[in-house]
């Protein structure tokens, strides 16, 4: 599936702990389904869990979950605030397996081409608001949380 390359490609380049070690890093579709009307279309979406499974991972929390927000909020646009869920397991003072689990899914649209059915996968759609999403290399002093 194209969202877990992609998603596993901008971990490996963002996080620092996982350039040096992209073997401890596992991502998986669990849980997975197709959701589908079949009375008008066989247009349908694949439905299932991501987990990421960090191994032996060496740095520090945020520098995993923030660019895996990045990639969320371009590639995942319903997520709910709560979807995000985590195990961590400290191995060391400066180790842990980390396990993340969130909802995923894949809009599939099905066409009748010249040879056959065809199918395509459509980007996100894009949220009707002015402004760039926030940049991982300038933090600004308004960036903050409030739960």
């Amino acid at each position: 599936m194209d969202k877990l390359n992609s998603l596993k490609q901008h971990l490996i380049d963002l996080v620092p702990g996982l350039k040096n070690n992209p073997d401890g890093l596992h991502i998986f579709a669990d849980e997975g389904g197709i959701k589908a009307d079949l009375e008008s279309t066989l247009s349908f979406s694949y439905e299932w869990q991501t987990t990421i499974i960090c191994e032996e991972f060496n740095g520090h929390p945020d520098d995993l979950f923030v660019p895996l927000l990045v990639w969320i909020q371009q590639n995942q646009r319903d997520i709910k605030r709560d979807d995000i869920r985590f195990l961590l397991d400290p191995l060391d003072s400066g180790r842990a397996d980390i396990r993340i689990t969130f909802p995923t899914d894949q809009r599939v649209i099905v066409t009748n081409g010249e040879t056959g059915y065809e199918t395509s996968h459509p980007a996100e759609p894009v949220p009707d608001w002015s402004g760039d999403f926030p940049s991982l290399t300038t933090p600004t002093s308004t960036d903050r949380f409030d739960g």
